[in-house]
């Protein structure tokens, strides 16, 4: 799941090679510019509908903030759907997939040993650990990934509360019916 990109800066100029984060299998990007809180949504939009990705150099809450406002102009660009069941279920995927796509452009760098360098980012080394495994040097990812990652690692280590008194279960225990949440309502 890890394979190489080479980045580029803002200059044009070649840059450093990284190795490129996903458990979701997406391909690494071809070009990489790096961005920081100076550009505006609207160049990074048509930055990343062009196929470029961005790789952020500010502090991580702005990358966030950046993040969902790329997200609401994407939801923006697709109003709400009025077609048959199936065919608006379908456009609505399509839409969601391609959505995903783009957002996936925004990229983190990562340290080493799993860290991300940016100012007040989240301590996510663990997670990083987890998810992809030992480091084996710097790279970059997606942030939206970078949230999956963390959650699904703490859903992992503190598991879930069931309705039974004193039950936690783990994650892995989910898969055995007895352990999933009841769904039914009482009246």
């Amino acid at each position: 799941m890890k394979t190489q990109v080479r980045q580029r800066t803002t200059a044009g100029r070649p840059g450093t090679s990284a190795r490129w984060y996903s458990g979701n299998g997406a391909p690494p990007p071809e070009h990489v510019i790096t961005v920081d809180d100076s550009i505006s949504v609207a160049q990074a939009d048509r930055l990343i509908s062009e196929g470029t990705a961005l790789l952020w150099g500010g502090d991580y809450p702005s990358a966030r903030t950046f993040l969902t406002s790329l997200d609401r102009r994407a939801e923006r660009r697709h109003p709400a759907l009025a077609h048959a069941h199936a065919h608006a279920f379908l456009l609505h995927r399509r839409l969601q997939e391609r959505r995903a796509g783009l957002l996936g452009r925004l990229l983190v760098p990562y340290e080493g040993d799993g860290t991300i360098p940016l100012c007040r980012a989240p301590r996510a080394r663990e997670a990083c650990v987890h998810a992809y495994g030992p480091c084996p040097g710097p790279g970059v990812g997606s942030p939206r990934e970078l949230l999956g990652v963390t959650s699904a690692y703490e859903w992992h280590r503190k598991g879930w509360r069931s309705r039974r008194p004193a039950a936690t279960e783990a994650p892995e225990a989910c898969r055995r019916q007895d352990c999933r949440a009841d769904t039914s309502t009482t009246q």
